[in-house]
């Protein structure tokens, strides 16, 4: 009697009961296991995506800018550990320094830009999906909707241009609305001093007042007004 088991090949499956039985087995262990394998992949993807909305703006998971340029001594503190900074990814809660000789850019959602100062210090925050910096110390100027060709790690295209930006201070807090706009800060003493470069500024004092600044305007915010 000739064997229906071709040379190479495993031999045939017997479909006797418990043959159905190990075979359906193997059948859920596959399944399961390719499940596992899939979920492990996604978790791995959205660590080091970048956000597609503005809600995953808020997921600390999630990259909400790019460190794009550092001239000399720049540091990144992130968990509570600080180390020379890096170009590349950062998230919300990240603390950003310069030194004496340090400068860096970053560049956020929708094309836009921060310039930061030496000796500057400042945690990048966000707030239902919009961004908020909040400064410690120094200088820097921040540009929105620039019109300057697009970055190659401009990765998050049209939904960051829909977002605003805040800058906060201990002596009030400046935002800018989606559009070409564009703003300098330092803060000197014990004041923040304010500058609209372009378009509008929202400004808002620790008292509540709030001033809109027009292109060329500045205003000094102090712990009194």
């Amino acid at each position: 009697m000739k064997s229906n088991t071709c040379k190479g090949f495993p031999r045939p499956i017997i479909f006797s009961r418990h043959g159905k039985v190990r075979q359906e087995r193997a059948r859920l262990l596959l399944r399961a296991a390719l499940a596992s394998i899939l979920a492990a992949a996604a978790v791995g993807c959205q660590s080091t995506s970048a956000p597609s909305s503005l809600e995953e703006m808020s997921d600390p998971t999630a990259p909400v800018g790019q460190l794009e340029l550092m001239l000399g001594g720049v540091s990144l503190e992130r968990n509570k550990a600080s180390l020379p900074a890096e170009l590349g990814y950062l998230y919300v809660k990240d603390v950003l320094e310069t030194q004496e000789d340090g400068r860096a850019t970053v560049r956020f959602p929708g094309n836009r830009t921060l310039e930061i100062q030496p000796h500057a210090r400042l945690t990048i925050t966000a707030d239902k999906g919009s961004l908020l910096l909040r400064v410690i110390r120094g200088a820097l100027s921040v540009q929105v909707g620039s019109p300057s060709a697009s970055s190659p790690f401009d990765f998050w295209g049209e939904p960051g241009s829909k977002a605003w930006l805040g800058v906060y201070t201990p002596y009030g807090v400046a935002r800018m609305a989606p559009g070409r706009n564009a703003l300098s800060l330092a803060m000197i003493a014990d004041s923040a001093q304010l500058k609209a470069l372009s378009g509008s500024v929202e400004v808002f004092s620790r008292s509540g007042q709030a001033t809109e600044l027009a292109a060329g305007q500045q205003l000094t915010l102090t712990l009194s007004k």
